[in-house]
């Protein structure tokens, strides 16, 4: 669930308030949802070194303020966690289909 709250810290630095608000608002959200904790509980979580991959990419192309590598890397994270997350979503269903 930290990984989430990491989300919430490079928030804080936005200057938008509305997306600050966004960014602030959903991990919040995800968290309160059964299946994210079911996956944040289970063993075979999503590879750690792709996730940080993403987010040293996010830091360093913020400190260089290019925006137009935030949003690359903030769509390559958001779609990998998406894809990432069904197959998790997918993998806890079947568990308890066969159980």
């Amino acid at each position: 669930m930290a990984e989430l709250d990491s989300h919430v810290v490079a928030a804080s630095y936005f200057d938008n308030v509305l997306l600050a608000f966004i960014c602030h608002f959903l991990p919040r959200l995800l968290k309160e949802q059964a299946v994210c904790k079911d996956i944040y509980q289970r063993p075979e979580l999503v590879a750690r070194a792709t996730g940080i991959g993403f987010q040293y990419k996010l830091i360093n192309a913020m400190r260089r303020k290019d925006a137009a590598q935030v949003e690359n890397t903030m769509r390559q994270h958001r779609q990998y966690a998406e894809e990432a997350m069904l197959k998790l979503e997918a993998s806890i269903e079947e568990f308890f289909m066969n159980e």
